[in-house]
């Protein structure tokens, strides 16, 4: 009995503490909700119900989990949308096939993970778009804890994510540009830097013979009918030996 006591004061000490840290953080738990030091632990209860077990080696953490259990958190006017309300409305904008996208990791958010736009979000930042379709204390509370890009769809933002970061302003710099999508990807393969693509960018051709072909033609110096005695495999193997190429996209070396 004397030990349970022990526990409980324990417990109420843990539950002064809690409380103190949400008044700082301006976070209260929503109408009717308590908290309630028991033996055995910390929860939340209605009505002397227990509801929830308040768990966590730091405030912060309790903190965090109130947040993003099914239970109301009110913020500064502003309510902390729970964890489901978060999945269900970022996985809604979940972008549609071919467009290039990228899969983030919320740590703050138990590791889920979810596809998004990689133009939206790099226009509007990721703290901005989260803000956007969520709001703005809850944007703040996932991105209390760690997150990372941990995957990616697309030939052009490949160039510019991996695990580490995004570099949002260059990309979006390249769609702003005026430039293919598909040349720039393919001028980044061949380690062009973005500032020479379109300088050094020379056309599309399915293969070097046809590239070779149509430089003949253009150049027009070949009479017609001697063009089935050239070896244009040859040909074309010289002429692309200041050339590089990625899927069927020629650029100049410079």
């Amino acid at each position: 009995m004397v030990y349970n006591e022990e526990l409980r004061t324990a417990n109420e000490a843990l539950k002064a503490e809690l409380v103190e840290y949400m008044v700082q953080q301006n976070v209260e738990l929503g109408e009717g909700y308590e908290l309630t030091a028991a033996s055995d632990g910390l929860y939340v209860t209605l009505r002397g119900m227990r509801v929830m077990p308040v768990t966590g080696g730091s405030n912060e953490v309790r903190l965090a989990r109130l947040i993003h259990s099914s239970y109301v958190v009110t913020c500064d006017k502003e309510t902390v949308m729970t964890y489901s309300e978060v999945c269900e409305a970022l996985n809604k904008l979940a972008p549609s096939e071919g467009v290039e996208q990228v899969c983030i990791t919320f740590y703050g958010l138990d590791g889920a993970w979810f596809w998004l736009d990689a133009e939206e979000v790099a226009r509007e930042g990721l703290k901005d778009f989260l803000e956007l379709h969520l709001n703005e204390v809850t944007a703040e509370r996932i991105l209390e804890r760690d997150w990372l890009y941990s995957d990616w769809e697309g030939d052009l933002v490949s160039h510019f994510v991996n695990t580490y970061g995004f570099d949002m302003e260059d990309y979006v710099k390249v769609l702003d540009s005026g430039l293919d999508a598909e040349v720039i990807a393919a001028g980044l393969d061949c380690g062009i830097e973005l500032e020479n693509i379109e300088d050094a960018y020379c056309g599309h051709w399915e293969s070097d013979e046809d590239y070779a072909q149509s430089l003949a033609e253009d150049c027009g110096d070949i009479p017609e009918h001697l063009w089935n005695y050239i070896d244009w495999e040859r040909y074309a193997r010289d002429i692309c030996m200041d050339m590089t190429s990625s899927n069927g996209h020629y650029f100049r070396n410079f």
